[in-house]
């Protein structure tokens, strides 16, 4: 699955993040081009943060926060893990209409 883009609003402001989908069955959340987070859906169908120490970062940095310029600060957060969470399933099924 290619990486695509949702949309979630954050300390009152909305955000958009990078989602890049990966074969180890967890999607990590990217902003302003470093890893934010990482989820991965449970059988009950509840989001969950991944520890740093469970994902492969690759080529990409961890994200250290700044909120400065048009970043804004995000606290990963149940309800920033719902969230996203939502906007992943959301785009998903958006996907799989159009194929």
């Amino acid at each position: 699955m290619e990486p695509f883009n949702i949309k979630i609003t954050s300390q009152n402001q909305p955000i958009v993040l990078t989602v890049l989908p990966t074969d180890k069955g967890y999607y990590k959340v990217i902003y302003f081009g470093a890893i934010l987070a990482a989820l991965k859906q449970q059988e009950s169908n509840i989001w969950e943060l991944i520890e740093r120490e469970e994902m492969e970062a690759g080529d990409l940095p961890y994200y250290l926060p700044n909120a400065a310029g048009d970043r804004i600060e995000i606290i990963l957060d149940q309800k920033f893990v719902a969230d996203v969470g939502a906007a992943i399933e959301a785009e998903i099924a958006q996907l799989n209409q159009a194929i």
